[in-house]
C-alpha cells in the first residue's frame, strides 16, 4: 500500500514537472527532473502529497532548486521517513507535532543546481502563526548555536515587518539562518522616494553591505507596485550576511491571465524590464506563462483525478556585497485530489 501511495505521489508531482517543462522548455528550466524525483523520494513522510516550488534562475545556466513543502495539515502525529530519507531531519518533524503548536508547515530546500547531491536546507512557515519558541526550531534542526542571533535580528526588525520564515541553512558555507519578512507597504515606498532612507532602516537590522548602484536599483525597483519580501542571513556570531534579498510578491488569483502580467505593460513584464536593463536576466522570463497551468488529469489505474498546479509566486532580486546577482523566479505547484470527475486531461 506504500509502495502504491508513493507511486501514485511521483507520478503526480513527474506529472506537473513534465507539464510545466514542456511549456517553458530546457531554456527556463533545464533538464533536472529525473533529479528532482529521487529528491522527492527521498523527502515523503507520511502519506499525504506535498506541494513544491521551482527556483529558477532568469540568467545562466538553466535549471531549478527545489523544495518540497508540507502544511501542517498533511503531517500526522508519527509520521516517519522510510530508512534512509529524510536527510537526518526526522527529529525536527517529531517536534514539530509532538512540542511545538505554532508555525504552518516545514519544508527541504535543495540547491539542486550547485549541489544536487547535499543535504537541504530546512524552514518553518511562521505566516500569521508564530512559533511558541524559536529556539526550538533551531535546535530541532540541529543548530541551536543560530537560535540567539536570529531572535535577536527578529527583535531589530521594524514593528510593521511581518516574519514569515525561519530557516537554517547546514548546506552553505557558515551556516546561516535565513529570516524572510514581508514588508509594509510604508517600506517601498520610502525606498521609491529615497532609497538612502531605507539602506537606513536596513543598517539598523544589521545589513550594512548597501552599495550607491545597489540603491539606485532599489530606487527602480521600489517604483514597480507590487508587494515587497525581505530575506536575512544571520550567522552565529550574530552578524548579518552581507547577502540581501528583495522578492516581488506577486498578486496572481486565480482569474489573472499569467500572459497578461508579464505583458510588457503588466507589472510583472514591468519588474522584469526592470531587471533586465541591470543585465541580471535575460528574455526568459517571457516563458514563466507557458510554465503555469492548472488543469486536472487522471493517472492510468486510478479513478479519481486530481488537479494539477503551477504558478509564479515571487521574482527575486538578489545582492551580495552591493552587487545584483542573477534574478529568479519562483514557481509553486501542488496537486491535490479533485473528487470524482467526467472531464480529466491525459497527464503529459
Amino acid at each position: 500500500m506504500k509502495i502504491e501511495q508513493d507511486d501514485l505521489r511521483i507520478g503526480l508531482t513527474m506529472a506537473v514537472l513534465r507539464r510545466a517543462r514542456k511549456g517553458a522548455g530546457s531554456r527556463l528550466l533545464g533538464d533536472q527532473l529525473d533529479r528532482a524525483q529521487t529528491i522527492y523520494l527521498h523527502d515523503l513522510v507520511g502519506s499525504c502529497i506535498p506541494g513544491f516550488w521551482m527556483e529558477a534562475p532568469l540568467l545562466g545556466t538553466p535549471g531549478f532548486d527545489f523544495h518540497v513543502y508540507y502544511d501542517r495539515d498533511d503531517l500526522q502525529l508519527g509520521d516517519q521517513f522510510a530508512p534512509g530519507n529524510g536527510y537526518g531531519y526526522q527529529p525536527l518533524f517529531d517536534w514539530f507535532w509532538h512540542t511545538e503548536t505554532g508555525g504552518v508547515g516545514l519544508g527541504l530546500a535543495h540547491d539542486l543546481r550547485a549541489d544536487p547531491d547535499g543535504a537541504p536546507a530546512v524552514y518553518v512557515n511562521t505566516n500569521h502563526r508564530p512559533l511558541d519558541d524559536n529556539a526550538g526550531f533551531f535546535q530541532a534542526a540541529g543548530h541551536p548555536e543560530l537560535a540567539s542571533a536570529a531572535e535577536a535580528l527578529i527583535g531589530r526588525l521594524p514593528e510593521d515587518y511581518r516574519t514569515w520564515y525561519l530557516g537554517v541553512f547546514g548546506n552553505r558555507a557558515g551556516t546561516p539562518a535565513r529570516i524572510g519578512s514581508f514588508l509594509p507597504e510604508r517600506a517601498r515606498q520610502v525606498c521609491a522616494s529615497d532609497p538612502r532612507l531605507f539602506a537606513r532602516e536596513l543598517a539598523d537590522v544589521g545589513f550594512n553591505a548597501c552599495s550607491d548602484a545597489m540603491l539606485q536599483q532599489l530606487h527602480e525597483l521600489a517604483n514597480v507596485p507590487l508587494d515587497w519580501e525581505v530575506q536575512f542571513d544571520v550567522y552565529g556570531d550574530g552578524h548579518v550576511g552581507d547577502t540581501l534579498s528583495i522578492s516581488l510578491c506577486l498578486p496572481l488569483a486565480q482569474t489573472t491571465r499569467f500572459a497578461d502580467f508579464f505583458a510588457n505593460d503588466g507589472l510583472g513584464g514591468q519588474a522584469m524590464h526592470v531587471m533586465e536593463g541591470w543585465g541580471i536576466a535575460d528574455d526568459r522570463w517571457t516563458l514563466i506563462p507557458q510554465a503555469c497551468f492548472a488543469r486536472v488529469i487522471r493517472l492510468p489505474g486510478y479513478l479519481d483525478g486530481h488537479l494539477l498546479h503551477c504558478h509564479p509566486s515571487f521574482l527575486k532580486a538578489k545582492w551580495i556585497a552591493g552587487e545584483a546577482q542573477p534574478a529568479k523566479v519562483y514557481l509553486q505547484c501542488s496537486a491535490r485530489p479533485a473528487g470524482r470527475t467526467t472531464s480529466v486531461t491525459s497527464s503529459t
